[in-house]
């Protein structure tokens, strides 16, 4: 199966080669940071995929993925409990906190 575990963590792993190289090439390692992150996310590395992530918001070439990269980075805080480092990372009013709040309990998410 394409998606199957073994064959993510396998693909993490080989990405985190390429990352630990010394390919100069930014837009290849943008990419390979993205998807290192979002594979990390799939198998439940929340630390991990919310670090790759992290790295993507100073990547002047990913400004597209900001957006998933934060909202990642809130969902793996937050699963970790994690809600001072929220609030200090991503000072909000309260009608960004009340649309978290309905997100995090929406059942319409996977």
């Amino acid at each position: 199966e394409l998606g199957g575990e073994d064959n993510l963590r396998t693909a993490l792993a080989q990405f985190k080669l390429f990352l630990e190289g010394k390919n100069e090439n930014e837009n290849q390692r943008s990419i390979a940071i993205l998807q290192s992150a979002r594979i990390a996310s799939k198998l439940g590395l929340a630390d991990e995929a919310a670090q790759y992530y992290e790295q993507l918001t100073h990547l002047s070439n990913m400004k597209d993925y900001e957006g998933e990269a934060n909202m990642e980075i809130i969902l793996a805080l937050y699963r970790a409990e994690r809600y001072a480092d929220i609030r200090k990372k991503f000072p909000m009013d309260a009608q960004k906190a009340t649309f978290l709040k309905e997100f995090m309990n929406c059942k319409c998410r996977n």
